[in-house]
């Protein structure tokens, strides 16, 4: 179904177009720790790499985390001078409260949706995707992020989730870092509509 109303305003033409948009299945880990921890998952739209490590690297310093893995979500995409832009989904495991991870976004370049979305819904868990964005038919219409890089900050002060770390090892292949993991071993995973390609 689609529909199109347009208005003429002096000069000017105002158009609006309504339509279906198709649903788009996809997976996503959330970041609630079974003890009711949080960790800290954000997604980067349009953004240059160097510009993502800087920021990454100021809340590393500034929240005394230990370590992340950044995923390309979308093949990224290199420049005249030699920069890599993409769009990025970044999960640390060091376990926070729920409004340090709200915190955090601030101080990142995060998708804004996230900041509109985490301010309704104080206290829920996060999802981030982790799988392909598929049609009603199982046909891919988004690839799944793949790893980019693990990041190692070197801080060991915070307590980490096992459970996400053991996760993004089957999943991506990361090698095994000591941390100071907790013991626990669930991490949820949720299937759902997104509602748009991308």
């Amino acid at each position: 179904m689609k529909f199109t109303r347009s208005w003429r305003i002096g000069k000017y033409m105002l158009s609006t177009n309504f339509q279906e948009v198709p649903a788009l299945y996809t997976i996503g880990i959330t970041n609630r720790t079974e003890d009711y921890w949080h960790i800290p998952m954000n997604d980067f739209d349009n953004i240059y790499y160097e510009e993502l490590l800087a920021a990454l690297e100021f809340v590393a310093r500034e929240f005394s985390l230990s370590a992340c893995i950044v995923l390309a979500s979308r093949k990224p995409e290199i420049d005249d001078e030699d920069r890599e832009h993409g769009s990025y989904h970044v999960i640390f495991f060091d376990k926070l409260k729920f409004h340090d991870c709200w915190r955090m976004k601030t101080f990142l370049p995060v998708d804004p949706m996230t900041l509109r979305v985490t301010r309704f819904f104080k206290y829920k868990a996060n999802v981030l995707r982790c799988a392909a964005k598929t049609d009603s038919e199982g046909a891919t219409v988004v690839q799944a992020p793949v790893l980019r890089e693990l990041i190692d900050f070197h801080n060991r002060s915070r307590e980490c989730s096992w459970a996400h770390y053991k996760w993004c090892m089957l999943m991506y292949g990361i090698p095994e870092l000591s941390l100071l993991f907790d013991s626990f071993e669930k991490v949820k995973t949720i299937e759902y509509n997104t509602r748009h390609k991308k």
